[in-house]
């Protein structure tokens, strides 16, 4: 049973599944703004490393199927860019696992910019490890693969090396980097240093977090909230800089749609979970769901938020509503399925059967993960099956499920299938 002194990688990751992995979207009825998936918001979030266990040969035999499946996919004619994405999550599943050098090899086949995105990602995770010299050499792979993108694509990549940087505390090195880039990459360099501020640092950063706010503009606001978190759980017991964070957060919140809000909250009450104060995570998690009650979802939507809201229940201590989050998600599921488009529904389905897995509920989490794999086959085109099946295996790798035959019989199956049209 998850409890309150869950490790802030595995909470972390329960939290953070059931968007990573699914492609949920901002379809909120109230909210001045609508999230746009291609920003990829947690894909540029800090990536941290769960390498506490060694990989078991279950995980790799379903990363090793994953690369196929997503290397399945047209190289060309059009499917280039759907081929490049599932890499690039192939990759993000190798660095979750701990095997950087499996994450590497498969960062270097991917033709397009998302390669060198990938790479920056694995140099902040080998940062983060400690190895200070492989990072600066897949960043510097990073950083030449990227110098022949788009801007906004380079500038990606930049500031994922500059976040590589500050980790390692090469500060001066990770401004250069940052410096000049557009308003969706500012921030998260300063999300790096949060927890190494001085006072006079720390009121800087909170005047220009308020600027930014102040602006009204989507992606300052967004990622001053990323921000706000990191510096609250870099001020755990510092009254008066959590009351100035706080009144941060809100303020972000007001112009902020409603799954990013509910978001902010619940990072605040992962934060105070691992951090001991589990009565403080709770009225965090209290003023989530008030906010998921105030407006009305669609199914799918209404299905994520409701296993966030209940993994954070059930790492808050809160076993009874955790679960009752959880089964009222897979009611609405059943209630509503005919009515969701047949490419969302395995996405829907894995956010449920992450949130079980996360609460050791492995019996049920196998039968959702076998009921999305089943509900992702159905498209007549095979691209959105290799996404769904290339994510289903990414979210039973991570939960470190052990799929049975059937299982491995089904995923198997729909490898076969995969052939035009595309």
């Amino acid at each position: 049973m998850l409890h309150s002194g869950i490790s802030r990688i595995v909470f972390l990751a329960a939290l953070g599944s059931a968007l990573l992995l699914s492609r949920a979207r901002a379809t909120v009825v109230a909210g001045p703004f609508q999230e746009d998936p291609s920003r990829e918001v947690a894909a540029s979030k800090t990536v941290q490393v769960k390498a506490a266990r060694t990989p078991t040969e279950t995980q790799r035999a379903l990363l090793a199927f994953a690369v196929d499946a997503a290397e399945v996919v047209p190289a060309s004619g059009g499917y280039e860019k759907d081929r490049a994405r599932l890499q690039e999550l192939v990759v993000g599943a190798f660095i979750e696992i701990g095997s950087f050098e499996q994450a590497e090899s498969c960062a270097a086949r991917i033709a397009n910019w998302r390669g060198a995105s990938a790479c920056a990602d694995i140099a902040i995770a080998m940062a983060r490890a400690g190895d200070a010299v492989s990072a600066k050499r897949i960043a510097a792979l990073a950083l030449r693969d990227a110098a022949s993108t788009l801007e906004w694509q380079a500038q990606r990549v930049r500031v994922k090396v500059a976040q590589a940087n500050a980790i390692l505390g090469l500060d001066e090195e990770a401004a250069r980097l940052e410096a000049g880039v557009g308003e969706p990459e500012q921030g998260k360099v300063a999300a790096v240093r949060a927890s190494r501020l001085d006072d006079a640092a720390f009121d800087a950063q909170m005047k220009l977090l308020g600027g930014w706010i102040a602006t009204k503009n989507f992606d300052l606001v967004r990622n001053a909230s990323v921000v706000y978190a990191e510096l609250f759980r870099a001020s755990q017991g510092n009254k008066e800089r959590r009351r100035m964070i706080t009144a941060g957060v809100a303020a972000a919140n007001e112009r902020l749609p409603l799954d990013i809000r509910i978001g902010n909250l619940l990072a605040l009450a992962q934060i105070s979970v691992e951090q001991g104060d589990t009565c403080g995570g709770r009225e965090w998690i209290e003023a989530a769901e008030h906010s998921f009650a105030a407006a009305a979802w669609l199914p799918t939507d209404a299905i994520v938020q409701r296993t966030r809201l209940g993994i954070a229940r059930l790492a808050s201590g809160n076993a009874v509503h955790g679960r009752e989050h959880l089964q009222a998600a897979l009611l609405l599921y059943d209630t509503n399925r005919d009515q969701i488009v047949d490419i969302d529904r395995a996405s829907a389905l894995r956010s449920i059967a992450v949130a079980y897995a996360k609460s050791l509920r492995v019996t049920e989490a196998h039968s959702c993960f076998l009921r999305a794999i089943e509900d992702g086959s159905t498209n007549p085109n095979a691209r959105p099956r290799a996404e769904d099946l290339v994510q289903t295996c990414l979210a039973i790798t991570l939960c470190r499920l052990e799929p049975d035959a059937r299982m491995w019989s089904k995923l198997r199956s729909i490898r076969a299938g995969l052939i035009d049209p595309w």
